[in-house]
């Protein structure tokens, strides 16, 4: 398993290194790193916690109708509760969203029942990347049904990826 692991590994660092240079690149990158879980989507963020009227840049989102990241851009940006958590967040350190808020609450939300659930999304692992006062970088995998052994290998990944991603972008 490790070896296989390792594999995955350099080929989505090849992908990686090479995103941005690539017209395609960066959403080749995450195509790829969205494959090594059946449900994922992989997303990398920048935010901006100052801006009032524009939370969230979505870098790069795959698995996702157009339509779904223009809602995301237009209202649901604007309202979803993990942002709040992000800054102060550990760089590098990946987190299940049920750390930042309990799931039960989440899917009592406007942004998880009209957002994340039409997508087939349940829950999202994520790393900071990077953040100083005017930004914050976030590259994450929304899941949608959860095995420890999926999500142990998806979080080993996004901490393997995590400095090199933060280098890139």
């Amino acid at each position: 398993m490790q070896q296989s692991e390792d594999a995955t590994f350099a080929e989505l660092l090849e992908h990686l290194y090479a995103a941005d240079t690539a017209p395609d690149g960066w959403a080749n990158f995450l195509d790829r790193f969205a494959a090594i879980h059946p449900t994922g989507g992989a997303s990398m963020y920048l935010l901006d916690p100052q801006a009032r009227d524009y939370p969230l840049l979505v870098a790069d989102n795959t698995r996702s109708t157009t339509d779904h990241i223009a809602t995301y851009r237009e209202h649901y940006g604007f309202i979803n509760p993990w942002l709040p958590h992000l800054p102060g967040h550990p760089r590098g350190y990946v987190s299940h969203s049920s750390e930042m808020i309990v799931q039960d609450e989440m899917k009592e939300t406007t942004f998880f029942n009209e957002w994340i659930a039409p997508q087939g999304y349940d829950y999202c692992l994520g790393t900071v990347l990077s953040y100083d006062t005017n930004r914050i970088m976030v590259m994450s995998m929304m899941v949608g049904e959860s095995t420890s052994d999926l999500d142990a290998a998806t979080r080993r990944m996004l901490t393997r990826l995590a400095p090199h991603a933060e280098r890139v972008a």
